[in-house]
């Protein structure tokens, strides 16, 4: 009977000790590397490349023609490789330097953000989340990614004139300005999708919140891992109104090459795209268009991976509490028989417990085995 009972405890801690681990490791893996987002590695450009797609939104939007076509972007970044195969534009303009018709890019993040967004299906190298959409540039970002208030604040003026959809800012500062807001707010009033970066997280426990995307006017954006769960326990302590895809993107860069990239830069460059892909769907269908209804279909499209890694946790969790259970249950038992109910009880309930085990342990096995293959 003691040996009975010890593999029935030694298989059910095992059950539970490997379940815990596992949960463990993976909350590791998300949260313990922070990429640093001027790093370039390059990616082959042997074939044609499509974006990350969790749930497969992105693509159910293009096999119903939905490739953003007609809506119009601002990108206001540190400008657009010019050259660049990928990517075509409508118009653009530098608020840097004295020439304000040069707007081409001399640091590389406004040319992967394009690219991102919007790299042309041509056959070659990247396949944009928008591909038709139309580009507007505004480079109010220097060769070192410093930008200041009065640049971007001309560079929001120059996309409401332009009268874009949607308004990129994949920069952010840490100190609110008046002057900033009211450009939010303009442009917010004529109906702009604004959608701005979260901010990085710089080092572990930094929650500091970042401007313009804290502004009720804005759609800030966080980051998902490749699994499309938080990348950061920091992000879900910031001000972010939806999250998505932003680990190892691959984007365009000079010469006609293509980086993997990680960063809210990119993930708020990917919702963009994704932005215009729900405003071309909601123009056909003569649906209204405001910064509410896009925010929630972004949320439904691009957040799923995060409602069902919290229905895992709940499963497991709940499983770890049954197993946990019946592991004290069997030892209070085994004890109260041995010392108490052995000269009373002849036999000990061998069938019953029997039963009772290799329930648990079916039930444990199943659905982490169901999760296991789900997750693949």
């Amino acid at each position: 009977m003691k040996k009975f009972t010890s593999l029935i405890l030694i298989s059910l801690l095992f059950i539970l000790i490997t379940g815990c681990l596992s949960a463990k490791s993976d909350e590791h893996s998300k949260h313990e590397h922070h990429h640093n987002e001027e790093k370039v590695p390059l990616v082959s450009d042997k074939k044609e490349v499509s974006q990350i797609d969790i749930g497969a939104t992105v693509r159910n939007y293009h096999q119903d023609n939905i490739t953003g076509k007609g809506i119009k972007i601002a990108i206001l970044d540190t400008g657009i490789d010019t050259k660049n195969d990928d990517l075509t534009f409508e118009k653009g303009i530098n608020f840097v330097g004295n020439n304000s018709k040069n707007f081409q890019d001399d640091n590389g993040h406004g040319t992967k953000v394009a690219g991102i967004i919007a790299a042309r299906k041509n056959n070659k190298n990247l396949i944009g989340i928008a591909p038709e959409s139309k580009l507007y540039i505004a480079k109010v970002s220097d060769r070192n990614g410093k930008v200041s208030y009065s640049d971007l604040i001309k560079g929001i003026n120059w996309a409401i004139k332009e009268r874009v959809d949607v308004i990129n800012i994949s920069l952010e500062f840490e100190k609110d300005n008046a002057e900033l807001h009211k450009a939010i707010k303009k442009a917010y009033d004529n109906n702009i999708i604004i959608i701005s970066s979260s901010g990085n997280i710089r080092f572990e426990g930094d929650t500091y919140e970042s401007y313009p995307g804290k502004y009720k006017e804005v759609i800030s954006i966080g980051m998902l891992n490749t699994e499309g769960t938080v990348y950061s326990k920091e992000f879900t302590n910031k001000h972010v109104d939806v999250f998505a895809p932003g680990e190892d993107l691959t984007s365009s860069y000079f010469n006609n090459k293509m980086t993997l990239d990680t960063g809210v830069s990119f993930a708020t460059a990917y919702a963009s795209g994704y932005a215009s892909l729900i405003i071309q769907s909601d123009k056909e269908k003569n649906n209204s268009i405001s910064l509410d209804t896009v925010k929630r279909q972004m949320k439904n499209g691009l957040e799923q991976g995060i409602s069902n890694l919290s229905l895992e946790v709940f499963v497991i969790g709940f499983l770890n509490i049954i197993t946990i259970i019946l592991i004290c249950g069997l030892v209070l038992y085994h004890l109260w028989f041995y010392f108490f109910k052995k000269k009373t009880i002849r036999k000990y309930p061998k069938r019953t417990v029997i039963l009772l085990a290799i329930m648990i342990i079916c039930i444990n096995l199943i659905v982490r085995i169901s999760i296991m293959l789900v997750n693949l």
